[in-house]
């Protein structure tokens, strides 16, 4: 083998571009574009071509997509989430703009004519987000505690009306945690 794990590794992952972002841009003035049908859900990256993306030339640079998501600018936070999940994949991004995604359209932060196909995104991120990145885990404030992000999908799933596919359940356990498993 010419490349060990660590190596193939870095090959998936790409480094965003270097910080382009338009800091005159006010993110809570963000506007939600439905760009695609497929827009921040992995692998689609067609959220890079959208015009209304102020992250599309980078500036995602240290905890941005954080302070955004906890700042409750949920067109700019599914747009940071997005972005990032085109750069690095991984179920917690899948995860983040699939909830913005969600946020988007239980607060109406779209065109009227947009809600139908921004909650069928929604449902897709989620879905996504089982199908590619199951064992996902995000942290706690203190940034020590991991905790699954498959049972918050499929609650987001359910929340939305949507159905679960893959045979994915909620189990829970003795202690009163949950776990996610997938029958066949």
């Amino acid at each position: 083998m010419k490349y060990g794990l660590p190596a193939l590794f870095l090959l998936g992952c790409q480094t965003p571009p270097a910080a382009t972002y338009h800091y005159g841009v006010p993110l809570d003035e963000v506007s939600f574009n439905l760009y695609s049908l497929s827009m921040g859900v992995y692998p689609d990256t067609s959220v890079l071509d959208d015009p209304a993306n102020p992250f599309a030339g980078g500036g995602l640079d240290g905890d941005l997509r954080w302070d955004i998501n906890s700042g409750g600018l949920s067109v700019a936070a599914f747009y940071a989430w997005a972005t990032w999940l085109t750069y690095q994949p991984s179920g917690e991004a899948q995860f983040y703009s699939a909830a913005s995604l969600h946020d988007v359209y239980g607060l109406g932060l779209c065109e009227d004519t947009d809600l139908y196909y921004v909650r069928g995104l929604a449902l897709d991120g989620y879905q996504s987000m089982l199908d590619n990145f199951p064992d996902a885990v995000t942290y706690d404030a203190t940034g020590t505690i991991a905790y699954s992000l498959a049972p918050q999908a499929i609650a987001g799933i359910e929340a939305l009306g949507g159905t679960v596919e893959g045979g994915w359940t909620v189990i829970t356990q003795d202690d009163g945690s949950t776990v996610v498993v997938q029958s066949q």
